[in-house]
C-alpha cells in the first residue's frame, strides 16, 4: 500500500513538470518603460513587538516603536500595469490547463526603470516633537532607513538616512513602477499626539511632499 501510494505521488508530481516544461510561457523579452514617481502612500508601522506590524489601524503606539512604511509610484503607469498584467499571463495561459491550476505566468512583460533619483528626504514634525524641537523643526536627523531587499548591504539591517538614499538613488530595473522603504524614528517624541510631512526631492528637482496621521504616543511601560 505504501509503495502503491509513493508511485501515485510521483506520477503526479511528475506528470505535474512535464506539463509546466511542455507548456511554459515562450517569453519575449520585456519592454523597458520609463515612469515618474509622483505620488506616496505612508502607513505606520508599530514598531514594539519582535517583528514590525505593517498593518496596525491603531494610532497608539509606543513612542519608541514609531516608524514608516513608504511607497513611491508613478500613479498612471501603476494603475495600467496592474490592469493589463492579468489579462498578460491568461492570455498566454494554455487553455486546458487554466481551470486545473492557478496559472501564473513566468513571463517578465515590461522592466520598469525610475525617471528620476532620490537626492533628499526631509521630515519635518508639524506639532511640538519635544522642548528642544518645537513645531516645524527638521528632524531628518533622527531617521533611520530600511530597504528589505538583498544587495542593500546588511539584508533587512537599519542603515542611516544618507545610506537609503544612497541606496534608493542608485540606477536599476525595477519590476513594477513603484518603490517601497521604510523609515524609522531614533528617539521618542515627547508629546500627547504627533504629526509629521515628509518630502521626498528628486535630481530633476521635482518632489513629493506628504503627511502622516495623526499618532498618538504612550511611553513603553503604558503599552
Amino acid at each position: 500500500m505504501f509503495r502503491k501510494t509513493i508511485f501515485i505521488i510521483t506520477t503526479v508530481l511528475a506528470l505535474k513538470l512535464l506539463v509546466s516544461c511542455i507548456f511554459r510561457c515562450d517569453c519575449d523579452d520585456p519592454e523597458e518603460i520609463e515612469f515618474a514617481l509622483n505620488t506616496s502612500h505612508i502607513s505606520l508601522i508599530d514598531n514594539a513587538g519582535y517583528y514590525p506590524d505593517y498593518h496596525t489601524t491603531s494610532d497608539t503606539v509606543s513612542s519608541r516603536a514609531i516608524g514608516f512604511d513608504i511607497t513611491l509610484s508613478d500613479s498612471i503607469i501603476t494603475g495600467q500595469y496592474f490592469t493589463a498584467l492579468p489579462t498578460k499571463c491568461e492570455q498566454t495561459a494554455p487553455i486546458f490547463i487554466k481551470g486545473a491550476y492557478a496559472w501564473s505566468c513566468d513571463c517578465v512583460f515590461w522592466e520598469f526603470k525610475a525617471k528620476q533619483k532620490i537626492k533628499a528626504i526631509r521630515m519635518i514634525a508639524l506639532t511640538d516633537f519635544n522642548q528642544d524641537l518645537p513645531a516645524q523643526s527638521d528632524i531628518s536627523h533622527l531617521l533611520v532607513g530600511r530597504v528589505d531587499q538583498s544587495g542593500f548591504e546588511a539584508h533587512g539591517m537599519y542603515k542611516t538616512l544618507e545610506k537609503t538614499i544612497e541606496y534608493l538613488s542608485e540606477e536599476r530595473i525595477y519590476s513594477s513602477p513603484e518603490y517601497s522603504f521604510e523609515l524609522y524614528l531614533t528617539e521618542a517624541p515627547v508629546t500627547d499626539s504627533i504629526r509629521f510631512e515628509l518630502t521626498f526631492e528628486f535630481d530633476d528637482n521635482s518632489f513629493i511632499t506628504d503627511t502622516t496621521q495623526m499618532i498618538y504616543p504612550l511611553p513603553m511601560f503604558e503599552l
